[in-house]
């Protein structure tokens, strides 16, 4: 236990190192956090402080959860094997993960920094580096093609946000084709972590900006995951009717709010659980949610139908949570989705589904084809709610390349 403290203390205390603050201060006297876009990083610094303070910004937070990891691991183990064991030793990620926490919340700044896109993807790259060191030599084609369409992407969009998002799912499927069972746990928990570190710093963010979203509705959405989780241990049938009851005792509140308008229990509950926009809706996203869960069970295999279900629950959840909070590149105008959005749907929705290959037989490409399908439901099917489409959509695309799969 005191190896992982002693880790996560050295990298979070490199990664609250902010040389974009630093550099603020010293070059023009001013809190980056109150400049430009107010975020503390790289491509801020390249705007507010210039080339130069930008270079040096960018090499640093890029870095400084690599930096991380070979410290911790030098620290305890020396320098024996470093390259080789270092994508062993569980540590070494903590340090990596605390470095994207240091540079989040620094202390001495009170806990607000930047968004950690850089750091994130320099780990991304280094482990994708470590891996082609670990696996057959013709993954290094791989991993080049890679970093320059990573550089391109950099190039065109000038975004790490986008950057780091766009690396996760190759990562992920590199890791599952060539990997050790060692290293692919490692690196699932590396992005356990990363998700839930997301997901605070995209809540921290949309409070900060004052973006209005009930939170609520994000708690209740996750305590669906019951829903694939029960029906890993019972039956088809046993599960229809616990999905069943839960939609009928949804439906009474929800009839309560069309019939009786200007109670006191119906404004509650609109207040409590629903957008704006659904309150004159006749039927709740809630609802929908729980009539397309129980259609995926009834009409689609189980394995399908679990992936379905948890690529629609926890993808529509981070891109909600990510597109309002990091979305600057608008796809679709009439609805307001966003490129980054897109990209945290597919990312956690084929991660959370991947992560069931270890309870269920599911084909890996197979779910990147409904990740992908319901991803691109989630940006362009916006004139019928997304929550009955999307897990649908899913299973569907699932389904019909099963055949050719």
């Amino acid at each position: 236990m005191l190896i992982y403290i002693f880790a996560a203390l050295i990298g979070y205390l490199l990664g609250s190192i902010n040389p974009a603050f630093i550099l603020g201060k010293i070059l023009k006297g001013i809190d980056i956090r109150k400049h430009g876009t107010k975020n503390a990083g790289a491509m801020n610094a390249f705007k507010v402080l210039g080339k130069k303070a930008g270079i040096i910004t960018l090499i640093y937070d890029f870095g400084k959860g690599v930096l991380a990891m070979f410290l911790a691991y030098w620290l305890i183990f020396g320098t024996y094997n470093l390259l080789t064991n270092i994508i062993f030793f569980i540590p070494s990620y903590v340090a990596g993960i605390f470095a994207i926490i240091g540079h989040n919340w620094p202390f001495y700044l009170r806990f607000k920094g930047g968004k950690g896109a850089a750091t994130t993807s320099g780990l991304i790259l280094f482990l994708m580096m470590l891996l082609a060191i670990k696996s057959p030599s013709n993954i290094w084609a791989v991993f080049i093609i890679f970093c320059i369409l990573e550089l391109l992407i950099l190039i065109y969009f000038k975004d790490l946000t986008i950057l780091g998002l766009s690396a996760s799912p190759l990562l992920l499927i590199l890791a599952v084709k060539y990997s050790p069972f060692a290293i692919l746990r490692n690196f699932l928990i590396f992005f356990i972590l990363i998700i839930l570190i997301k997901a605070l710093l995209g809540i921290r963010l949309l409070k900060f900006n004052k973006i209005k979203t009930k939170f609520w509705r994000k708690i209740l959405r996750l305590a669906a995951v019951i829903f694939p989780i029960l029906y890993l241990f019972i039956s088809k049938a046993q599960v229809l009717w616990f999905t069943g009851i839960v939609l009928c005792i949804i439906l009474i509140p929800e009839i309560i709010r069309h019939v009786m308008l200007q109670s006191v229990f119906s404004k509650f509950w609109q207040r409590l659980l629903f957008k704006e926009k659904e309150e004159k809706m006749k039927i709740s996203a809630i609802t929908l949610f729980l009539i397309s869960t129980f259609l995926i069970i009834l009409i689609f295999e189980k394995n399908i139908a679990i992936a379905a279900i948890l690529i629609m629950l926890f993808g529509d959840m981070m891109a909600g949570i990510i597109g309002k909070a990091f979305g600057k590149h608008i796809v679709v105008k009439e609805n307001g989705k966003t490129f980054e959005g897109f990209l945290a749907f597919f990312w956690t929705g084929f991660f959370l589904s991947l992560v069931l290959t270890y309870f269920i037989n599911l084909n890996i490409y197979l779910l990147l084809i409904g990740t992908f399908f319901a991803a691109i439901a989630e940006l362009y099917l916006y004139k019928v709610d997304d929550n009955l489409t999307i897990g649908i959509i899913s299973a569907l695309a699932m389904t019909a390349f099963k055949m050719f799969i």
